[in-house]
């Protein structure tokens, strides 16, 4: 028979912290590029006056959530 079973080890909460930031980082960097990769689509495909309305849409609904996420 072998001894006690040895737990086997977990990263330091610096580790884990780190890893976390890192994700949240690639997360938000890549939500940022591919909202401008759309914006640069619409803006080829709509007439600028449908390309106004969407940026208005945007910008409100940005507001919007922004306020939604403070729960006010």
């Amino acid at each position: 028979m072998s001894g006690p079973a040895v737990p086997p080890s977990r990263p330091g909460l610096r580790a884990v912290l780190t890893r976390g930031v890192a994700w949240s980082a690639a997360a938000n960097a890549s939500a940022g590029l591919l909202s401008t990769l759309v914006g640069l689509a619409l803006a080829r495909i709509l007439t600028p006056g449908d390309f106004g309305i969407q940026a208005a849409v945007v910008t409100i609904t940005a507001f919007f959530s922004t306020v939604a996420d403070l729960a006010i």
